[in-house]
């Protein structure tokens, strides 16, 4: 797509300051540490995703189908703030991030004389805020296009999320709030509803309608398993250069979803590196075909839509995370903050990075209020990352 080679290098122009000045505070964190202030370290992930080409059910014109999908996706702390609140003990926080993704996908369709490629592309931001006291509020809107190669002029939709969470304890927190998301193959507007049990640095079970069901749990020092069931989707317009459906050369929008549940094992050699293998089955595979009537792509009347059978699908990913951060120790707020930003991947793909930032084998101690020496110098200046 024309647009691609632009957007990715828009992507790494607006990553590499942060990144590098990440590097920069990692090799000087021993003599300058009280100049670093964010919690959420710069992060580029990558994530493949295939399934293999199965049978259309009740076949309508098309026989078969097929979905590869390939992402880069970026985050990065902008703003981080740290004060005490007006008891003189309780810590806030206050993140800002900017959030980029990049997909290339690919249909193949038994019937079409040419399946569309589909390349979708967007950058966003959010802002989360901890009070300290058990409460956080996460926002986050990511503007984005999901095109062809051929369409002239993009179609811009976006996501949103607003969720508040609280942090009821080291065991238990629960989540509400709204998205508007395509996962389900159409820009839907759903209540969010979630809740943990178990500790998020140990084994625990996360559900988060609806995005997710997991069951996470430690394997050894290095490496971290994961239950999972949750959709996977989008919504995509092309050029129609077929006459299987008498649309030559218009505008169709292509919807899909699918629920994938299986078993993910996460490799984590270091604090920077995560690198991940899901396999498992896909479920509940619908497709579909519009006009371009209503360019949002919500509410829309399909002139085909069929579903498809299961499969086996195949997801590999890897995250890579740069320079230093504060130590959260046992700070289960602050813990539910790390699993927030990632949870909400940037894009609205269901396939972000996982919580390697979380740590694994804290401390016995309990820090719910960092103690004064480690945030002096956060209250007194503020520095952009």
């Amino acid at each position: 797509m024309r647009f691609l080679s632009a957007y990715i290098f828009l992507l790494f122009f607006i990553a590499i300051p942060f990144v590098g000045n990440a590097l920069q505070n990692d090799s000087t964190v021993a003599s300058k540490s009280k100049k670093i202030k964010r919690y959420i370290r710069p992060c580029i992930y990558l994530n493949t995703y295939a399934t293999p080409n199965k049978e259309i059910l009740k076949k309508q014109r098309l026989s078969t189908y097929g979905f590869k999908s390939s992402i880069l996706g970026v985050y990065v702390p902008l703003y981080t703030h740290t004060w005490f609140r007006k008891d003189s003990i309780t810590l806030s926080t206050l993140h800002f991030l900017a959030t980029g993704n990049s997909e290339t996908a690919k249909t193949n369709f038994g019937g079409l004389s040419k399946s569309p490629e589909f390349y979708k592309m967007g950058i966003g931001l959010r802002t989360i805020y901890s009070s300290g006291n058990k409460n956080v509020w996460f926002f986050d809107i990511s503007p984005f296009m999901a095109e062809d190669n051929f369409t002239y002029l993009p179609t811009w939709r976006y996501s949103a999320t607003i969720v508040y969470n609280r942090t009821v304890s080291e065991n238990f927190s629960w989540r509400l709030g709204y998205t508007k998301t395509y996962l389900f193959g159409e820009g839907l507007n759903l209540p969010f509803i979630g809740c943990r049990i178990g500790p998020l640095d140990d084994a625990h079970v996360s559900i988060q309608l609806p995005r997710s069901v997991t069951f996470d749990f430690p394997m050894g020092s290095k490496f971290w398993g994961s239950i999972f069931v949750k959709p996977v989707g989008g919504r995509y317009n092309f050029i129609y250069p077929d006459s299987s459906f008498n649309k030559i050369n218009n505008t169709i929008q292509f919807g899909h979803f699918e629920f994938i549940s299986g078993y993910t094992l996460d490799f984590r050699p270091n604090r920077n590196i995560s690198l991940n293998l899901s396999m498992g089955l896909v479920t509940q595979r619908h497709i579909a075909f519009a006009d371009n009537d209503n360019a949002n792509g919500t509410g829309y009347q399909p002139f085909f839509n069929a579903r498809v059978a299961p499969s086996l699908f195949v997801s590999i990913g890897a995250s890579i995370r740069f320079g230093a951060s504060r130590k959260i120790n046992k700070n289960y707020e602050l813990y539910d903050v790390l699993d927030m930003n990632n949870m909400f991947d940037p894009g609205d793909n269901n396939r972000g990075p996982t919580n390697g930032d979380i740590p694994r084998n804290a401390e016995k101690v309990k820090v719910n209020n960092i103690q004064y020496q480690d945030i002096k110098d956060l209250i007194q200046e503020t520095d952009l990352y």
